[in-house]
Parts: structure tokens; C-alpha cells; sequence
């Protein structure tokens, strides 16, 4: 039994976009994963660049020596209410 030229044609043509796509998906799946593997580099990066949490709170937030320190200056700056008057620091009687 002989088969016809055109039917090895089509058998070739099918074999060779069947690997081809084989190929292509393989190629796409390693691409992916490396893709991946990048995204998460970068996402590390970006956290291993940022100060320790501790660094951070402590640059924003005053020790409770350095708040007490402050609050008695501000008390010793404002003079008290004369004595004998009924008028205190702040007050608007006199509106």
C-alpha cells in the first residue's frame, strides 16, 4: 500500500506545528517561572530596603523622659493667674 504525497505533506506539516507548539509552551512556562522569580526579587528588595519597624516608630514617637521634659518647661513659661483676681490664664471674660 502506497500513500499518496500529499498525505505525508499534511503528516509533516502537523508534526511540525504539534512540536512547535510543544516547544512554545515549554519555552513559555520556563519564561513564566523566571518571571515569577523576578517579580519576587524585587518585592524583597523593596522590604529589605525599609527600616526595621522599631526604627521607624521610634524616629516618630518622643521618649516619655523627653515629653515630661517639655510639658514642665511649657508650665514653667505660662505665669499664674494673679492672686486676688477671678480672672484665670486663657479665660474670655472679656468678650
Amino acid at each position: 500500500m502506497e500513500m499518496p504525497m500529499w498525505i505525508w505533506i499534511v503528516i509533516g506539516t502537523g508534526s511540525f506545528v504539534g512540536l512547535s507548539l510543544l516547544i512554545g509552551f515549554a519555552f513559555a512556562r520556563i519564561l513564566g517561572t523566571i518571571g515569577r522569580e523576578i517579580g519576587e526579587l524585587y518585592e524583597r528588595e523593596t522590604w529589605a530596603a525599609l527600616p526595621p519597624t522599631r526604627a521607624a516608630k521610634s524616629g516618630k514617637q518622643q521618649d516619655p523622659a523627653e515629653v515630661d521634659a517639655k510639658s514642665s518647661r511649657v508650665d514653667a513659661d505660662v505665669s499664674p493667674a494673679v492672686p486676688g483676681s477671678s480672672q484665670s490664664v486663657g479665660s474670655s471674660s472679656d468678650r
